[in-house]
């Protein structure tokens, strides 16, 4: 399901940053064993550092099991953290698209869902909230370009993206970022998605 052309930009743009650091390079499999490693953390939280992933015996006084993640992921806090720090989804070269460090994801992961996902009678349109604890746009040149504030949504700071999902299997059919204001009064972001989205066929219906 994940796009390999995505795939493939994204290893190139990181391991030119890696190889920067005169770390070394990665491959597919570092990459794979990076993203279950950061699905294992969000299943399997635990306090403290990230050091406390890495852990093979639990400390005196505390129940439970150690997580032990790089004997059951094969892969080094270090190596981990390496790839933390230089993961790349684009080059450096400046834009004027201020969502050009995170576009071809969005881009790649609409054209793998419109070519591999046959949804069913229902299609849910909605809205996704990505949370985000960092810098501003406005206040810094490195920060989010866009912060939207939802107070209803669990953690609802952060970049807010429409989405439109299967009504029956509940899978993500298409993502569309909520851009900076002035794009955003533009453009209508929700009805832009649902025209994009309905090569599917016109008897859906849409909620």
């Amino acid at each position: 399901m994940y796009p390999w052309s995505t795939i493939q930009s994204t290893l190139q743009h990181t391991n030119v940053k890696l190889i920067a650091s005169r770390q070394r390079a990665i491959a597919e499999g570092d990459f794979f064993r990076f993203l279950g490693v950061r699905l294992a953390m969000a299943v399997e939280p635990r306090r403290g550092s990230l050091r406390a992933y890495w852990e093979k015996e639990v400390s005196e006084g505390f129940v439970g099991t150690a997580a032990n993640f790089g004997e059951r992921f094969c892969i080094s806090r270090h190596t981990f953290e390496q790839i933390s720090s230089a993961l790349s989804f684009a080059d450096d070269i400046p834009s004027d698209d201020l969502w050009k460090p995170i576009r071809s994801i969005v881009v790649g992961y609409n054209s793998r869902r419109q070519d591999v996902v046959s949804p069913g009678d229902i299609m849910c349109v909605d809205e996704c909230m990505s949370a985000w604890q960092g810098k501003e746009g406005k206040h810094c040149h490195d920060g989010i370009p866009h912060k939207t504030k939802i107070p209803r949504k669990p953690e609802g700071i952060g970049a807010e993206i429409k989405a439109i999902a299967d009504g029956d299997s509940g899978i993500l059919l298409g993502l569309e970022l909520v851009e900076v204001h002035s794009v955003r009064s533009r453009n209508h972001f929700t009805r832009n998605l649902v025209r994009a989205l309905l090569w599917y066929s016109a008897s859906q219906s849409l909620i």
